[in-house]
């Protein structure tokens, strides 16, 4: 089942940007919609045209560029207190001096004389907003005050080009006075107008991919300008194995993600996040219970037989993420835990997918199906920092199965069993017209099943440190109620990441991370493996009888209890009317059974770090896996899947994974001359991995009230399993 996940700080985004949308929509219709002054404007006392036009400018927020012959010595007697309109106001001042206007932009225009030609030509450029360009500037408009350009004489206009290296006009490219709120943007030739209150002042040029350049005006008309690439992205450095590279100096093929994209959405495990991000990786989601498995193949299977599943490496610390290896198996039917679900998001500081054999060589055959490197967040030298971040939403299902109602179901029915002769060979129908009219809408069992579920994350970070030591420390908590009722996940989790420099040439550190999770699982079907089929009606499929059974019967009885299966032939008699197979009730199954999951885990790398010399450096480190998960499962005699058992059944699980690693690397990294470098890495590993799963079950039990927490009262035990890898 898809999920849609609607955060409460996105829909309030998403609020504020249709209310500003609003505004604007709802001025512009203003200013189509005035009527013309009914009134003619009233005679003034006698002033200059450029106090007008500055009137007009401090009235209606715009600007005007005029040369300062046209306007000499022309006076006017017209007061504009009663004029709305700038366009109308304008033909009021200007036509009796012959004067023209012509608007070269958002809010620019020019006046000229109507016998020459007008001193400016337009670009079609908007002045840019405060916001786009510092939303430390202040609003011009926010509290009525005159911005630079209103509070001096526009006597200046400036004309140029902007382009890029290779001499093509950039558009798009931000020109701003400095120190004020007045800028334009240059149009698709890369040209740009101007104007501004003097020949003072400074040009900033700005424009994503290319460094800020500013100059100053001097009292020129043209400013032409050439801006370079930025070319600081190509010294950006990515982890690359047991080490790291520039980007420019890769070979291989790699995707970066940081960890300020994985928090644009809410996720529960960080694999999630590289859905959509990374070309050439396929994320899948083989369940909608909350922490359950996720599949990722990077450019595609590798084996037909053997896993295809990533190599994930947290710090340094290599893991397979073995989803059938995280549960102990007790609850049949259920999805598996995805194993990096214990790993909190919040922590990770970047992402690389490396996808190619040049870049997954140095991890071997474990890398043949792609390396995912995870580097979390440590601290930096300087202030203290103290950081709380959390986020809020719902999830529900975006759709349902549309099914027949209670009313078409038993006209369906009653006309299958006629036309098959069904109802021991007579051909009648099963329910009566009197019947079939009274069933109505009957039971939506879907809508039963699904909730609109909560999530909710809080996180708490501590960091800092100076020179010699820093430290990064955060605690977490994560809830997510799954969609199908009593399904639901809880992550409890602790980190600190530590890094003492001993002395000039001894560095040690530790990356420490311990997690807790609890959860309800949902039978859903596909079990540990993923695969989703048609299953065994005792199965316990909570969706899968939510879209099987009966509409025309009801949550609960006359009783207030559960009805507890489909019955053979819906009536309780059982005289031969088989179309239906006995499913249990899924409402019933979903709230009474006990289907319970907790997962620990400690990870955790010590290392240490020796220059042997200023280009040679010998890393040591020592690092722990342990996973645990416990399993608790009991059926109630009161649900169908309980009563076959007979009277109850019952499973207990447990998982203990270790996994122990030592590496010791050398390393040798010199530049030469600036543009030549050399690095030559050697080292040994050693790693070990094992496991053990033990399982009990039992049924038949004398009561419901003790659950699995004892065995021993079961009249049958099954052989207990166990197995060690």
């Amino acid at each position: 089942m898809r999920k849609s996940i609607y955060l409460w700080t996105f829909l309030g985004f998403l609020n504020l940007l249709f209310f500003q949308d609003y505004l604007v929509f709802g001025q512009a219709v203003a200013s189509v919609s005035q009527p013309p002054p009914q009134n003619p404007p009233k005679p003034f006392q006698s002033r200059s045209v450029k106090v007008a036009l500055h009137e007009l400018e401090n009235k209606f927020k715009v600007y005007f560029n005029y040369n300062e012959r046209v306007l000499k010595n022309k006076q006017t007697g017209v007061l504009f207190s009663e004029v709305s309109d700038l366009e109308e106001a304008l033909k009021l001042l200007l036509e009796p001096l012959h004067l023209k206007y012509e608007k070269v932009g958002e809010k620019y225009y020019s006046i000229f004389d109507e016998n020459q030609s007008k001193p400016v030509e337009g670009n079609g450029k908007k002045k840019l907003s405060t916001e786009s360009m510092n939303p430390a500037l202040p609003d011009v408009f926010s509290n009525g005050q005159e911005s630079l350009q209103n509070s001096k004489e526009i006597a200046f206009t400036i004309n140029g080009r902007v382009t890029s290296e290779t001499n093509e006009g950039i558009p798009g490219v931000n020109v701003l006075l400095k120190g004020s709120t007045t800028g334009t943007t240059t149009n698709v030739n890369g040209e740009y107008t101007l104007a501004v209150p003097d020949g003072g002042g400074t040009l900033v040029f700005s424009y994503i991919g290319y460094t800020t350049e500013e100059v100053a005006i001097n009292n020129r008309s043209t400013i032409n300008i050439s801006l370079t690439p930025d070319i600081k992205s190509l010294s950006e450095v990515v982890v690359v194995g047991y080490g790291t590279q520039k980007k420019s100096d890769l070979t291989g093929a790699i995707t970066s993600i940081s960890g300020e994209q994985l928090k644009e959405i809410p996720l529960t495990s960080l694999d999630q996040g590289l859905s959509g991000r990374a070309a050439g990786v396929q994320v899948t989601q083989q369940t909608g219970q909350p922490g359950g498995a996720t599949s990722i193949r990077i450019r595609g299977a590798n084996s037909i037989n053997s896993s295809n599943e990533p190599l994930y490496v947290i710090d340094g610390f290599p893991y397979f993420n073995d989803n059938d290896a995280a549960s102990a198996g007790a609850i049949g039917g259920a999805p598996a835990l995805n194993a990096m679900a214990t790993l909190n998001p919040s922590d990770i500081e970047s992402i690389e997918i490396m996808k190619d054999a040049s870049a997954t060589a140095i991890y071997g055959s474990r890398g043949a199906n792609g390396v995912i490197l995870i580097t979390t967040k440590r601290g930096k030298a300087g202030n203290n920092r103290i950081e709380f971040e959390t986020y809020q939403g719902f999830q529900q299902v975006s759709k349902l199965i549309p099914v027949l109602n209670a009313r078409e179901y038993a006209e369906f029915r009653n006309d299958a069993f006629v036309n098959a002769q069904g109802l021991n060979g007579n051909g009648k129908p099963t329910y009566t017209p009197e019947e079939v009219a009274a069933f109505g809408e009957g039971t939506n069992w879907q809508k039963e099943i699904f909730r609109r579920a909560p999530i909710r994350n809080y996180q708490l970070t501590f960091s800092g440190g100076n020179e010699n030591l820093r430290y990064a420390l955060s605690a977490n908590y994560f809830d997510q109620e799954g969609i199908v009722i009593n399904s639901d996940l809880k992550r409890y989790s602790l980190r600190a990441n530590v890094d003492a420099r001993i002395n000039p040439k001894l560095t040690v550190g530790n990356n420490f991370n311990l997690s807790h999770i609890t959860s309800d699982f949902a039978r859903t079907g596909g079990g540990r493996s993923g695969t989703v089929g048609v299953q065994s009606p005792n199965a316990g499929n909570v969706i899968q009888d939510a879209l099987f059974y009966n509409p025309t019967i009801p949550v609960r009885d006359a009783n207030g209890n559960f009805t507890s299966d489909n019955d053979s032939d819906t009536r309780g008699g059982g005289s031969g009317n088989q179309a239906n197979t006995p499913n249990g009730n899924p409402v019933a199954f979903a709230t009474l059974a006990t289907q319970q999951s907790y997962t620990s885990r400690i990870l955790d790398n010590l290392f240490a770090e020796y220059s042997l010399l200023p280009s040679l450096k010998l890393r040591v480190s020592l690092g722990a896996d342990i996973f645990i998960n416990k399993e608790n499962s009991y059926l109630p005699s009161s649900i169908f899947q309980g009563s076959i058992a007979p009277n109850g059944s019952a499973s207990i699980g447990t998982l203990n994974s270790y996994s122990w690693l030592n590496e010791n690397t050398i390393t040798y990294e010199k530049t030469f001359n600036e543009n030549h470098s050399m690095n030559i890495l050697a080292g040994i590993t050693a790693q070990k991995y094992f496991n053990e799963r033990t399982i009990t079950r039992g049924r038949d039990f004398p009561s419901d009230l003790t659950t699995f927490n004892n065995l021993s009262s079961a009249a049958i035990l099954d052989p207990p399993s166990s197995n060690y890898n």
